[in-house]
């Protein structure tokens, strides 16, 4: 719909108002073409932006072949074709980047879940376990561990080896 306004729009100037308007200024209507093909490359990528800068620069082609002669002509064509190519480049960078964000999100759940499995192997495990840092303090403790020292798992977290088994 933004692309047919624009396209309107540009045509209702050439009619009514190319005496007025300064000649410098004859690309401007077709400038507007750029805010909905990035609109349509950041909501729907290529599909989206290609479709509709195709869409805007054939909507261009009455004016460019009724209203504009020489140097117009091949600038309103030029600025067509900058049109394609940007959405070309956007909607192409915008289907990478949310295939990256899926993949992204893929490698989230799937981390998730080993460490879902690794907790529950952990915790339910028969053997007691106790995680170590270099500094002989415990990071991790699984119930059995904790049973087998008389604490709860909570208390033995963070503490130094010898405070929870003692010097000895």
């Amino acid at each position: 719909a933004l692309v047919v306004g624009i396209a309107g729009g540009h045509t209702l100037l050439e009619i009514f108002a190319r005496q007025a308007e300064p000649q410098a200024l004859y690309l401007i209507p077709t400038s507007f073409f750029f805010v909905p093909v990035v609109y349509a490359a950041l909501n729907f990528g290529l599909r989206g932006s290609l479709p509709t800068a195709l869409w805007s620069s054939f909507l261009t082609l009455p004016n460019v072949v009724l209203f504009h002669q020489g140097a117009e002509r091949l600038g309103v064509l030029w600025q067509a074709t900058i049109l394609i190519s940007l959405a070309v480049f956007v909607g192409q960078r915008v289907d990478r980047e949310r295939a990256a964000h899926h993949q992204v999100a893929r490698r989230e759940a799937a981390l998730r879940l080993s460490e879902q499995r690794y907790r529950s192997l952990f915790d339910h495990a028969g053997e007691a376990v106790l995680v170590i840092l270099e500094d002989w303090t415990v990071e991790e403790a699984n119930a059995t561990a904790a049973a087998l020292l008389g604490r709860a798992v909570e208390d033995c977290r963070g503490r130094p080896l010898d405070e929870i088994l003692g010097r000895a």
